[in-house]
């Protein structure tokens, strides 16, 4: 008689065991994605139809997250509801990044509804190789002077007083006579801080 009533115990609990085993994953898998949310007003890249734009993010929600409508040479641009897009939000150590699609978008304020990602990832930043000799040499930040403080193939910080606003794409003129576009990570008094949108390297003069 007893050898049942075991039975059915051990399968009660080895079926509790399993349900909490599986909620704990849930909500594990959930804090990982949470803590891996950008942050309100984040500068992000938004790459749709094979072009890369600039954008913020305006809010988060349960089910859509906002942006500003992406901006190409400070014109908006008219993604479609229901484009695939891929963003990518930078954050301590590296940068976020996740697709999702366009639900709405809302003319009145400039802004676009995306379809809340289900999966983030986090891209480390790689350690990029530094020229530390450019120190002090001069560029050119959308046609105006400036002065290189820190020099990577990843980006650099600049002393300009080109007035620059954060996720601004520039055009830069490089020391050794090349261009490059990068966007405006954050700015502090007179220096600027930006990353490339491609890798750099000198060139010999």
């Amino acid at each position: 008689m007893d050898h049942p009533v075991n039975l059915f115990l051990y399968s009660g609990a080895a079926l509790l065991i399993a349900f909490v085993a599986s909620w704990l994953y849930i909500k594990t898998a959930t804090a990982v994605q949470s803590r891996l949310e950008p942050d309100v007003e984040s500068v992000l890249r938004v790459r749709a139809a094979g072009c890369v734009y600039r954008s913020r993010l305006v809010g988060l929600g349960p089910e859509f997250w906002t942006i500003s409508a992406p901006l190409n040479r400070d014109c908006f641009v008219p993604i479609r509801p229901g484009e695939e897009v891929v963003v990518e939000a930078a954050c301590k150590g590296g940068a976020l990044v996740f697709r999702s699609h366009v639900l709405e978008r809302s003319a009145g304020d400039h802004t676009f509804r995306l379809e809340r990602p289900k999966e983030i990832h986090k891209l480390e930043r790689r350690e990029h190789r530094r020229w530390p000799e450019f120190a002090g040499r001069r560029l050119e930040i959308e046609g105006m002077g400036g002065e290189v403080v820190d020099l990577a193939e990843g980006g650099a910080r600049i002393r300009t007083r080109y007035r620059t606003d954060k996720g601004e794409r520039v055009k830069l003129g490089l020391p050794w006579g090349e261009i490059a576009y990068a966007w405006v990570l954050s700015r502090e008094g007179e220096d600027v801080r930006v990353r490339f949108e491609e890798l750099i390297a000198p060139k010999p003069a």
